[in-house]
């Protein structure tokens, strides 16, 4: 028995906790529900683009290899550049960003980015990974 009322007790905590969670956080529900839907588009954009792209990279460097070629300039974003997009997205309420690529693009327009104090991790948004 006390092994169940300490599984249960628990268990309201944590139901307490997302509660209170979700109550103050400082995205309303439908721009939670917008926030989903984006970057699940951008999910399957990227993963689009990125075959594409890397596919003409593995043809350039196979022609390349089995012509005995030159490789012609191939423009493709800098380690640097990844780094920056693979962070954790943080909500800020300052700026309407919905992931790191939108922040990316949106304020520096190519050039690179640094996250700021002004960023602040909601647990509410656990679905952002």
């Amino acid at each position: 028995v006390l092994g169940w009322l300490l599984i249960a007790s628990i268990m309201a905590l944590v139901l307490a906790v997302t509660c209170i969670n979700r109550c103050r956080s400082p995205v309303s529900f439908l721009q939670l529900r917008f926030w989903k839907i984006y970057l699940e588009k951008e999910r399957e954009v990227f993963e689009r683009k990125a075959k594409e792209h890397a596919t003409k990279l593995a043809e350039r460097n196979l022609k390349c290899f089995f012509e005995s070629t030159e490789p012609e300039p191939f423009q493709t974003p800098s380690n640097k550049d990844w780094q920056q997009i693979s962070s954790l997205y943080a909500f800020n309420t300052k700026g309407q960003y919905y992931s790191m690529i939108h922040k990316y693009i949106s304020a520096n327009r190519g050039t690179s980015i640094r996250s700021t104090e002004e960023d602040v991790f909601s647990p509410a948004l656990g679905f952002v990974d």
